[in-house]
Order: C-alpha cells, then structure tokens, then sequence
C-alpha cells in the first residue's frame, strides 16, 4: 500500500512556494497577535474601571449596611475596651461574625477580585504589546 502512494506522489509535478509567501505569513500572524493584545489590553481596561466602579458602589453599600446591622459598633467596641472582648472572646466573635453584612461582603470581595484580575490582564497585556511592537529602523 506504501509503494503505491509513493509512486502516486512521485508521478505529481513538484510545486516549489514562492520566496515571499513565509515572510508574508510570518507579518500576518505577527499583525494578528498585535492585534489579539490590543483588544485584550482594552477589554481589560474597560474591565478595570467597571470593576473601580462597583467596587465605590459595593463599598457604599457594605458601609451602610454595616452601620444598619450594627457590625461597626461591635467592631469600635475592641478598640475602646480591648479587655472586655479579650474575657469574653468567643462570644465576641459570634456576635461580630453575626452582624457582618453577608451579601453586601460578598460583592465587594467579588468586585475586588474582578478588578485584581482585570489589572493583572492589563499588566501582561501591555508588556506583551510593548515587546509585540516592531522597533522602528
């Protein structure tokens, strides 16, 4: 079966590619991932400033929040009677851990999480653009 498709191949005419078509593959490929890194830099900028945004929002928010369930309160009270909440530690915690505003937490960290990667997507976006970026000659 081998010798067959070799003597079939060997029959065909040889096709040798033109000089320039590697050299125009290799500027298409090289404008294409230019391209992927700019888009990926502005997505990741525009992501970055929705995210600082709503993380204003969500901290406004977990603020208020804070202050209707009383969560701050209970905090201010270990810094200004530090002995008291280390006697009775334990019940202490529950009672902080009891009034942290879940819902309005969790936007905020999910809000920060957001931005933390946008930014890093940002960072390594840029410096791949900046050496993606042909040196002018």
């Amino acid at each position: 079966m081998g010798r067959e498709y070799e003597r079939l191949f060997g029959a065909l005419p040889k096709i040798e590619a033109p000089a320039y078509l590697c050299e125009r593959v290799l500027v298409a490929v090289s404008r294409e991932r230019i391209r992927l890194v700019r888009m990926r830099l502005v997505f990741s900028s525009c992501a970055s400033f929705l995210s600082l945004a709503a993380i204003f929002t969500a901290g406004r928010m977990l603020v208020n929040a804070m202050h209707a369930t009383g969560f701050s309160s209970y905090a201010s009270l270990m810094l200004s009677d530090g002995g008291a909440v280390l006697g009775n530690g334990h019940a202490y915690l529950l009672t902080l851990a009891e009034s942290l505003p879940g819902p309005e937490t969790i936007l905020t960290l999910l809000a920060l999480a957001v931005l933390i990667q946008s930014l890093r997507v940002m960072i390594s976006s840029g410096i791949e653009w900046v050496w993606a970026r042909p040196m002018p000659a």
